[in-house]
């Protein structure tokens, strides 16, 4: 299946740091599985943060604790990642692979959904 995969004209592969799409950036985010990626837009005013299964849920994002992960140390590292580009930029959002989105204001953290 690989191999077909590779063969595709439209396949493009990104590494840690990529720009994947014009202004949408890829980080290595493992510990769910290996080969995890979250992806943050850059927006004018905030980023929006897509954690896929690197972070499921919000319970997993404030306690740092993943569940059902490879590696759990791995994947608590991964949680820290996403935490340090959040909190970056005042009001940008995450958005957990099983959960609603989070904003992330100056003092305050709130849900939207």
């Amino acid at each position: 299946m690989r191999a077909k995969l590779q063969k595709l004209p439209t396949l493009r592969t990104v590494n840690d740091g990529d720009e994947a799409f014009p202004g949408m950036t890829a980080h290595l985010a493992p510990g769910h599985t290996r080969g995890s990626l979250v992806f943050v837009l850059r927006g004018r005013e905030h980023d929006v943060i897509f954690t896929g299964d690197a972070v499921k849920n919000r319970a997993e994002f404030i306690s740092g604790k993943t569940d059902m992960a490879y590696d759990p140390v791995v994947s608590s590292a991964t949680v820290k990642l996403v935490w340090d580009i959040w909190k970056r930029r005042p009001g940008s959002i995450v958005i957990p692979g099983h959960d609603v989105p989070m904003v992330q204001g100056e003092r305050e953290t709130s849900l939207h959904w």
